[in-house]
């Protein structure tokens, strides 16, 4: 911070600038942070000798992210044929298909951990049931049918799962709100390009 350093403009002919480092800001992506600096407008204004009314670029948000292609679709028909409009993801393409493989991954878990949870209630019940020959067999002595005894073991089985879900998704909605607030869960940056867990409560999601 306070350094002096001359930075130079490829143009004909080549100039240079000198600058002094009044902040440095951390967005988190190496990429990022080592193409861009945030400085004087003015000294680009003058620089490429534009008019007031003259820029390098817009950027502009839409606020569905699907709708990223329609959107570039329906500006490059607007727009004169010496502008042209980039897409984040064109811009940033690395970081992008790092995304998806995230959401590949994210996918192969969820199935694992409900293959998992299947074959775990499948031996929690066949050990019940296991368990309960004696009882079965009084039961039948008894004139009880099939049916109800199947019955007693899914009341069980429905006990039990209904029990560890409502802990589980307590556990997990508590765990949610204390990273959401204090981001306690870090992540190496230069891996994941952000420094702690993000979380994103939505409710729906704890409906189904």
């Amino acid at each position: 911070m306070g350094d002096k350093f001359l930075m130079y403009f490829v143009q004909e002919p080549l100039r240079k600038r000198p600058f002094y480092i009044t902040g440095i800001y951390d967005a988190g992506v190496e990429d990022i942070d080592k193409t861009f600096v945030i400085g004087d407008l003015a000294l680009i204004v003058k620089l490429n000798n534009w008019n007031a009314d003259e820029i390098g670029g817009y950027e502009l948000r839409i606020a569905d992210f699907n709708n990223l292609d329609t959107a570039n679709n329906f500006l490059s028909d607007k727009m004169p044929l010496k502008l042209k409009s980039y897409m984040v993801t064109e811009s940033y393409a690395a970081i992008f298909e790092w995304l998806k493989l995230l959401d590949v991954n994210a996918q192969v878990m969820l199935i694992l951990m409900l293959i998992v949870a299947t074959i775990n209630m499948i031996s929690a019940l066949l050990i019940i049931i296991l368990e309960r020959t004696s009882m079965i067999g009084i039961l039948k002595a008894m004139g009880a049918s099939n049916w109800t005894i199947q019955k007693i073991f899914l009341y069980n089985a429905s006990y039990l799962v209904g029990i560890g879900l409502i802990l589980g998704n307590i556990f997990g909605l508590g765990i949610s709100l204390f990273q959401s607030q204090t981001h306690f869960f870090k992540l190496d940056e230069e891996s994941y390009y952000m420094k702690f867990v993000p979380i994103k409560i939505e409710c729906w999601i704890w409906f189904f």
